[in-house]
């Protein structure tokens, strides 16, 4: 029997998850133990990212694209949704219509279409 991919969601596959409970108990004791800024520690991050993990990601898109990427380049989003959200109001003008794979992203075509008023071109 062929192994069946659930692209419906974009959230990752449980065994993909197992083990996060310990790493994250394990991160919040580590920060909730060390002598840290409380208000750092619970207030938002910075807009474009974490500079740490823009370094980092930058990095690996290096050695991974051998290309020259810079972490002032990047820009870390929340997810799949907050990305195509940011791309769409900053990059978009209103009348250009948006070419999308089919199938694509489960979101997409109603943002697009609903939220950001464009036409959508499947492709």
């Amino acid at each position: 029997m062929e192994e069946v991919y659930e692209l419906s969601l974009g959230g990752p596959g449980k065994e993909s998850l197992a083990g996060c409970k310990d790493i994250i108990l394990q991160a919040t004791q580590a920060l909730l133990t060390n002598d840290v800024d409380e208000h750092a520690l619970f207030d938002y991050g910075p807009t474009v990212g974490d500079p740490e993990v823009r370094h980092q990601l930058a990095e690996f898109l290096k050695i991974e694209y051998k290309d020259n990427v810079e972490s002032d380049n990047l820009f870390i989003t929340a997810a799949a949704t907050q990305g195509i959200h940011l791309a769409t109001t900053v990059l978009m003008s209103k009348d250009a219509p948006i070419f999308v794979e089919d199938p694509t992203y489960f979101i997409a075509h109603g943002m697009f279409q609903r939220d950001y008023e464009h036409r959508v071109i499947p492709g």
